[in-house]
């Protein structure tokens, strides 16, 4: 018996076909028109748009070259390309050159409309000019800008954006705003100024530029203002950026008076954003009003980070060397410190020329919020040297009164405004902290004095008091859109885009099925997000340091989020297999309002610095998980080693003990066994030592199914479940899902010991609480119903096996699509179920549909298809079409071999098999070479004592018995037994045992044969149903024991109830049921029935395998002793045919003497 093939998946795809290529280009061609005609509402509402949005990666590559000529064409002003749809890569080359050196048709100046302008004020107002650069902003739609040399006009293709209308310009560059055809949605494209000079000096500038862009373009935070996408045009840098509607704060405070409460709510989310990009490295450098966004969704953004030096390298600074040229500011200044502009935000340490760090951020963020709540910034200076030396002095004026700004609020922002910056706070983390502590101070002081006022039967509260509490609802709520940073509807096309390009058949079912997971799950962040905000701002119900820890659970679990999409668009070729189960299995976000769970985390380090080097490794480590889930395990194991050096050097023992733990799951992904067992066993004990119960749980329950299943090392693996489930009860979480995850280990481990109806009790345990806590629908419940179906298979409950692969299949479909790899997988399960149990027609039925929908979904060579082509072979084989069956493995071969390489598990299972067909047909050398190829492999990979070892053994066993030498095969089966009782008492171990008595009745050792066949039929009667084909092969091996030893009624029972099995499994024509015919026969004829023997043994001799000769040559014996009496002539032909047969075994054959002597005594006669 051979084991059924496992889910194998890898790596692959298929190209799908071009339908739809010239509509979309047409429908980009529409776009241009629009664009021509200045018709932005028709560019908005165009279905051709979203119709190019929605299917250009979706179809392929060769659509999407087909589309790029399209937009080549579309892009030439005077239209002749526009009659040839060019794919090739020399045609679309030529289409772009072809439109950047247009006659000018588009080279009109169109008037921007307003709602234009406003809409994206959020990005040109920002635009002005940064830290001591040049030059005054232009009205937007002024018309073309000439920078770098080039004018760039409305239509003007970016790469894939549009632009429409100038927003405005300063020293830093140009923003514009712009059309993303392939997301249909608007943008604010910022095309930077970079550094001028001769050859490598402005490259040098334009390169730093564009990495400061990419590096921006990686933050993703709710209160930073997203980049989209960066690149070059020419000999700029640009970035396509979020357009966002709303005001900038400068605005905002002009509109109307603000009370200090609403301007700290404000300047806070600021913060947030300014510490999440100082924690990615970057820095602002040129924080003010105007650089900060309210939107209307009530949302506060940061802009320009990392980009504020015009020239793109050296320090921020002044644009001179010193403070007295004024004329090299380009602000005006007027009295009473009113000096517009940035350098009235800028720090000491910019004044001085000095190099600019994140405190020079803190600096202008504390001149921002004082002048957002006391009305009037804090430095003073009638001239422009006045202000640079009250800066650089300190001399911090003393704020207005009647502003009814507490006092503990100036002290905080006192120190941010130190000169030296050693002296302010040590990271805008700290001073953000500073500012909680003291609103939450200042929060119990007010409800101290409304209780006492109501006590005083002063019910009344008073108007700014309820003013207050609803502009903190009001932020609560849209604190809740923070989510919409990294999953909107641009998220989802970016999702369908990069799934779609693998070209697979199964990719659109994909999206539509993973997306209203992350939907859902998005929608519980949004909740809890405003859960924990109103327990701090609104209810006073949260302490700072309960809030904090929420705060940092919920950032951690949306950049989880962040992770998983960018490992999937990454490689999405192996995500696109494993983005359902991913987007459903993402870390649930109800913990993070869970007080206890929140008291479990680790505290972080008091030190900045080394907080911020926690908080980067923490994000490297949700990007390993991202990878992990997304099926890149071979990135993400090298990406977690070199983490892990890295968390290990800052000695931070909680987070060392989490990256060990995504290494060692990820080792045992790509079969580095010793390296996930070292990694666990580490996570282990630092987890347990550190009191992070759930990690030393997790990793003691990974332990187990490692060390316990794949090593079958099934002493070593009990310590770990006792520890397992030690921590699962400390934990409180027997019913939730780390129980779960440890009960699933456990049977595992079980079933490898053969104690299977254990096994089936535990799978089932774990299945019952993965359903109570993740839903019926969830994908992975599938899996769990596939164990517990593989379980019942190998007890003989066939039955009860093919009814749950069956829900299993429709769990599958609804939740994956009929196309998915596991969907097949199951389906092919499924066909193995029903050869197991028998119903051979509807195995090959269902087997063939696998395969069928493999070829569908995958190129020819892909795992998956080989692991369909493995179960099909076996269903083949069982049927007796041992020709069918060997083309199914050599396929296999040749599959695995190129996908996992020749040294792999995956192609000693298909030598394996390939041995056993070649053996049924009689090719005993060429089973040998395969069985003998396989067992290297095994022993390299696991060791010689390893139960994958013993397959190989028993195979070579068989083979060596069938060709006579049995000495050999003796030695070989005795050591396969000696495996399988170590470690698997389930039915490999009968069948190795029934392999041995074999070679001992083929020796003609009668009383040796019957131990093990005796042991083989009890162990399978324990574990199997009395309908299981299985017990066919030890009924048939005992009953020849029982009927050489003269128990004829037992023997006739025994070979009586194989026959049945086999005719049942196989039908009346299959090359099993020859044995039990012999037996029968030999039977009768002892009885003196020699019709009856007859008429078996001609059965048998019709039936018989060519492999068997010492088998054949008994049946024939016997037949001609059955038919001597009658047809002497053809009793001694039969004899002879049978001493033929026994011809050319390595050992001589007991039966050969017998035979002989009588064929002697008969011619004689």
């Amino acid at each position: 018996m051979r084991r059924a093939a496992e889910d194998r998946r890898g790596r692959g795809g298929c190209a799908r076909a071009r339908a739809g290529a010239v509509p979309r280009v047409l429908a980009f061609a529409g776009i241009m028109a629009s664009v021509r005609r200045g018709d932005d509402e028709a560019l908005a509402d165009d279905a051709a748009a979203r119709t190019l949005a929605g299917g250009r990666t979706l179809a392929g590559g060769a659509t999407a070259r087909t589309i790029e000529a399209g937009r080549a064409e579309a892009r030439s002003d005077s239209g002749a390309a526009a009659r040839t749809l060019a794919a090739r890569p020399e045609d679309v080359a030529a289409g772009r050159a072809e439109a950047r050196s247009g006659d000018g048709a588009m080279a009109q100046t169109i008037a921007a409309r307003p709602e234009d302008v406003a809409a994206a004020r959020t990005i040109a107002a920002a635009s002005g000019p940064p830290a001591g650069s040049g030059g005054d902003t232009p009205a937007a739609g002024a018309g073309p800008v000439r920078g770098e040399g080039q004018a760039i006009e409305r239509g003007t293709v970016i790469d894939r954006y549009v632009a429409l209308t100038r927003l405005g310009a300063g020293g830093m560059g140009v923003v514009y705003a712009a059309y993303d055809p392939e997301l249909d949605r608007k943008v604010a494209l910022k095309l930077l100024r970079a550094r001028t000079g001769a050859g490598t000096e402005a490259s040098v500038g334009r390169a730093r530029l564009l990495r400061e862009a990419q590096a921006l373009a990686r933050l993703s935070h709710p209160h930073v203002v997203a980049v989209h996408d960066v690149g070059t045009f020419g000999e700029q840098v640009w970035l396509a950026m979020e357009y966002v509607d709303g005001q900038t704060l400068g605005t905002w405070l002009k509109e109307q008076p603000r009370r200090w409460p609403e301007a700290l709510r404000v300047m806070r989310d600021a913060g947030e954003g300014l510490a999440a990009a100082h924690a990615a490295g970057l820095v602002h450098r040129d924080l003010k009003p105007d650089n900060i966004m309210i939107g209307r969704d009530g949302r506060t953004r940061v802009m320009d980070f990392g980009l504020a030096r015009a020239d793109g390298e050296g320090p921020a600074r002044a644009a001179s060397s010193g403070f007295g040229r004024r004329a090299a500011l380009r602000e005006d200044v007027t009295p009473e410190g009113g000096v517009m502009g940035t350098p009235a935000y800028m720090s000491p340490e910019q004044w001085r020329g000095e190099q600019a760090d994140a405190r020079a951020d803190q600096f202008a963020f504390c001149v921002t919020l004082w002048e957002a709540a006391f009305g009037e910034r804090p430095f003073a200076g009638e001239t422009f040297a006045a202000l640079a030396t009250a800066i650089t002095e300190g001399e911090v004026r003393p704020p207005p009164r009647g502003r009814g700004v507490p006092a503990w609020l100036r002290r905080v922002l006192q120190r941010g405004l130190q000169v030296e910056p050693a002296r302010r706070f040590p990271t805008m983390r700290a001073l953000l902290e500073a500012l909680a502590r003291g609103q939450a101070r200042g929060r119990k002081i007010r409800a101290g004095v409304a209780l006492a006022a109501l006590a005083a039967g002063a019910g009344a509260v008073p108007l700014w008091q309820r003013h207050d509490l609803a502009q903190r609802e009001a932020a609560c709520a849209a604190a809740g859109g923070e989510i919409a940073a990294v999953w909107d509807e641009a998220a989802r096309v970016r999702l369908a885009q990069a799934l779609g390009s693998t070209g697979l058949g199964y990719a659109a079912a994909t999206v539509e099925k993973a997306v209203p997971w992350i939907d859902r799950w998005a929608a519980a962040w949004s909740a809890v997000r405003v859960q924990v905000c109103r327990a701090a701002e609104v209810e006073g119900t949260s302490s700072l340091e309960v809030n904090a820890r929420a705060r940092a659970c919920l950032e951690e679990r949306r950049e989880a989020l962040v992770g998983l999409l960018e490992a999937l668009a990454e490689d999405p070729t192996s995500g696109v297999q494993r983005a359902v189960v991913a987007a459903a299995s993402l870390p649930p976000v109800a913990t993070c309002a869970d007080p206890v769970a929140l008291a479990r985390r680790p505290a972080l380090p008091d030190d900045p610095a080394e907080l911020a080097q926690v908080e980067a490794l923490r994000r490297e480590l949700l990007r390993v998980q991202g990878q992990l889930a997304a099926g890149r395990w071979v990135d993400g194991f090298a990406r977690a080693e070199a983490l892990r050096a890295r968390a290990a050097g800052l000695g931070d023992a909680p987070l060392v003990a989490e990256v060990d733990l995504e290494l060692g799951k990820l080792a045992e992904k790509v079969f580095k066994v010793d390296d996930a067992i070292a990694a666990l066993t580490r996570a282990f004990v630092a987890g347990a030592a550190s009191g992070q119960d759930e990690v030393a749980a997790e990793a003691a329950s990974m332990l187990v199914f490692v060390v316990g299943y794949v090593q079958a090392r099934h002493e070593a693996a009990l310590p770990w479940a006792r520890a397992a489930e030690a921590f699962v009860r400390r934990l409180g979480k027997q019913d939730d899902m780390p129980g779960a995850q440890y009960l699933n280990s456990l049977a595992s481990l079980h079933k490898s010991q053969g104690e299977l109806e254990l096994a089936v009790g535990l799978y089932e345990r774990s299945l019952a609480i993965r359903e109570a806590q993740l839903g019926p629908e969830h994908p992975t419940i599938a899996a769990s119903l596939n164990n517990i179906a593989n379980t019942r298979s190998a007890l003989g409950q066939g039955e009860e096996a093919v009814a749950l692969l069956e829900r299993a299949c429709s769990l599958s479909e609804r939740a994956l699509g009929s196309e998915h790899p596991f969907s097949v997988t199951l389906l092919s399960n499924l066909a193995s179920a029903q050869s197991s149990r028998g119903a051979l027609d509807a195995a090959q039925a269902a087997g063939e549909r696998a395969l069928q929908a493999s070829e569908r979904s995958f190129e020819p060579e892909h795992a998956q298809i080989g692991a369909v082509l493995t179960n099909l072979g076996q269903i083949l084989e069982a049927r007796g079409d041992q020709a069918g069956a060997r083309r199914m493995f050599e396929r296999a071969l040749a599959i695995n071999a190129r996908n996992f390489g020749r040294e792999s598990q995956h192609v000693a299972d298909a030598l394996g098999n390939l041995a056993l067909v070649h053996q049924q047909q009689g090719a005993l050398a060429e089973a040998l070479a395969f069985e003998t190829e396989a067992l290297a492999i095994r022993t390299r990979i696991f060791g010689e004592d390893h139960l994958e070892a013993a397959w190989s053994l028993t195979g070579l066993a068989a083979i060596h018995r069938l060709g006579g030498d049995l000495t050999t095969a003796r030695g070989l089966a005795r050591r396969a037994v000696a495996i399988r009782e170590r470690g698997d008492g389930g039915q490999e171990l009968a069948m190795a045992q029934i392999g041995l008595a074999a070679i001992e009745l083929a020796g003609g050792d009668v009383a040796a044969a019957r131990e093990p066949a005796t042991r083989a039929l009890a162990g399978l009667e324990r574990i199997v149903r009395a309908d299981h084909p299985t017990l066919a092969e030890a009924q048939a091996v005992l009953a020849e024991v029982e009927q050489r030893s003269g128990a004829l009624d037992r023997a006739q029972a025994l070979a009586g109830r194989a026959l049945a099995l086999w005719t049942a499994a196989g039908g009346p024509e299959h090359w099993r049921l020859a044995r039990a015919l012999q037996v029968l026969g030999e039977v009768a004829l002892a009885r003196g029935q020699a019709d009856e023997a007859r008429a078996l043994l001609e059965r048998a001799l019709g039936i018989a395998g060519a492999n068997d000769r010492a088998l054949a040559a008994r049946i024939r014996f016997a037949l001609a002793r059955a038919v001597a009496a009658a047809e002497p002539g053809r009793a001694r032909r039969l004899a002879a045919e049978a001493l033929e047969q026994l011809q050319g075994l390595v050992e001589e054959a007991p039966e050969r003497a017998e035979i002989a002597g009588w064929l002697a005594r008969r011619t004689a006669e």
